[in-house]
């Protein structure tokens, strides 16, 4: 499969122009959209309103991330600064979180594409206008804070 390419300007400038509180919110969109995060609210849904609901949660963030793990050994595409060995001053986690997300791909995002199935099914399943406002909002800032 041929080469995906970052815009790796684009990349590159939010790095130089990143402050605290930004990557703050960022690192906090993100943990909305991992692992930790769908546990988080998962738990809450099934023991505060609605375990079928919670179950039928697991399930989709389960299908769905073995979904992006299959497409992301398909396409092959390394994540950024990876050529240039740059990623433990590039990224804005750890020295630790950036080794292991090294031998990681990149593509497709696991969090955008398990962030969109989660809360667009939350959207769906739920009639609480606030709900979907919250649902649409996370959906946002997590595919934003990707970067």
């Amino acid at each position: 499969m041929a080469a995906l390419n970052f815009n790796s300007a684009f990349i590159k400038f939010l790095a130089n122009h990143r402050y605290a509180l930004l990557t703050k919110f960022c690192l906090g969109a993100s943990f909305l959209g991992d692992v930790t995060g769908y546990i988080l609210i998962v738990t809450l849904i099934y023991v505060s309103f609605d375990k079928t609901l919670g179950v039928r949660l697991s399930v989709l963030v389960l299908l769905t991330m073995c979904l992006n793990h299959l497409l992301k050994i398909i396409i092959k595409n390394p994540r950024p600064f990876i050529r240039e060995g740059t990623y433990l001053q590039e990224w804005a986690v750890s020295r630790q979180a950036a080794r292991e997300l090294a031998t990681e791909y990149s593509t497709p995002s696991g969090h955008a594409m398990a962030g969109a199935a989660f809360y667009s099914y939350l959207y769906a399943i739920a009639g609480n206008r606030w709900v979907r406002v919250a649902a649409v909002a996370l959906i946002t800032v997590t595919g934003l804070s990707r970067p």
